[in-house]
């Protein structure tokens, strides 16, 4: 091509010998990175109380004491890598520079944390072994794109990381942002299956000697999967109703173990029940969530169904088709409640439908 005569944008050139499978021998840091050098010395308009306090040039302790070969510390008041249990410092990822007397410098790889001021490093060169208490400057030198071996284990892969926050003001993070060509999402946001694939994965068959893609994120917000597993997948919650006071429980997906999107509720002892579904305040649904709940009255009881909450939108919540939100009084059985949320004029519904056996 005329237009790229010698256009080599990076090229990296290693040998790799037999019995090295995992990354590129001979190679103790990435081949290609993006590096962030923080230089923060005061709290920062905007975010807050900042984690992590290291200005560039930072006063620093090798070996402090001899407590620790391996140990950085911070020698000035107010420099700090953490604040209260909270860093913006990612462990095996981030590194210091350290400036030492004789103006050599080394980076490591910071692997742990002995208090807010001190923490465990790992050369990237090497074996660390700090002489005792040589006093150095330091700086905190964050990666955004790593391609090659990574700094601390992280060998022949390609990673994208969203600059960590400095304080609990700060808002959310930087995702990565995977485009494809125009044609990945068409002006009625739906995209055609062969030519919406915006990111594609898998993996390398030695059987074919070729590529077998097994996975695509499409254009218009969709997946496609050859194959699914889903081993870290939390279990549905399961309760046991047996006192009369309300067991309350919330939908919502993203939050903590006490809220979910499948309950399980089995009536043990006889006697007016009460469960209530709760809507989380803080949940907003989008178009498609599901919820499923089943009940089992093995005991006769009148168990009393509430379906709260307003899916953080006025006018929204669960709907029925007639008195299918409760079920007979005083009748054992088993009951299923399933659902799907609706976005309409703004408001999200959820429709519910249930089914008794």
């Amino acid at each position: 091509n005329a237009n790229k005569q010698g256009a080599i944008g990076f090229l990296d050139l290693v040998t790799r010998n037999e019995g090295v499978e995992v990354g590129d021998e001979g190679r103790s840091y990435a081949g290609f990175a993006r590096l962030v050098r923080r230089n923060v010395d005061v709290d920062v308009a905007g975010t807050g109380a900042t984690f992590t306090r290291i200005p560039l040039g930072a006063p620093a302790m090798l070996n402090p004491g001899g407590a620790g070969v391996t140990r950085v510390q911070l020698t000035t008041s107010g420099h700090r890598f953490r604040t209260g249990g909270k860093t913006c410092v990612r462990l095996n990822i981030d590194l210091l520079l350290i400036t030492r007397a004789s103006g050599e410098r080394q980076l490591a790889t910071i692997t742990g944390f002995i208090s807010d001021t001190v923490v465990t490093t790992a050369l990237v060169t090497g074996a660390t072994s700090y002489p005792s208490s040589e006093v150095v400057t330091v700086e905190l030198v964050q990666p955004v794109v790593l391609i090659g071996d990574g700094t601390s284990g992280i060998k022949g892969s390609f990673r994208y990381y969203a600059t960590p926050l400095l304080g609990e003001d700060a808002g959310g993070g930087k995702q990565a942002i995977f485009s494809a060509a125009s044609n990945s999402r068409n002006s009625g946001g739906v995209g055609v299956e062969q030519e919406d694939r915006a990111l594609s994965w898998g993996g390398f068959d030695e059987d074919f000697g070729a590529d077998a893609i097994t996975g695509h994120l499409l254009g218009d917000g969709g997946i496609l999967c050859h194959y699914i597993k889903a081993a870290r997948v939390t279990p549905p919650l399961g309760y046991t109703v047996s006192g009369a006071g309300p067991v309350v429980v919330n939908f919502y997906p993203l939050g903590p173990s006490a809220t979910k999107d499948t309950f399980h509720f089995r009536v043990t002892a006889a006697g007016s029940k009460t469960i209530n579904i709760k809507m989380h305040d803080s949940f907003e649904p989008v178009e498609g969530s599901r919820i499923t709940v089943t009940l089992h009255a093995s005991a006769v009881s009148a168990v009393t169904m509430l379906w709260s909450g307003s899916l953080a939108s006025a006018g929204s919540g669960f709907l029925f088709s007639g008195s299918d939100d409760q079920i007979p009084a005083y009748t054992e059985g088993w009951y299923k409640w399933e659902g799907v949320v609706v976005l309409n004029a703004g408001v999200r519904t959820c429709l519910m439908t249930r089914t008794d056996y």
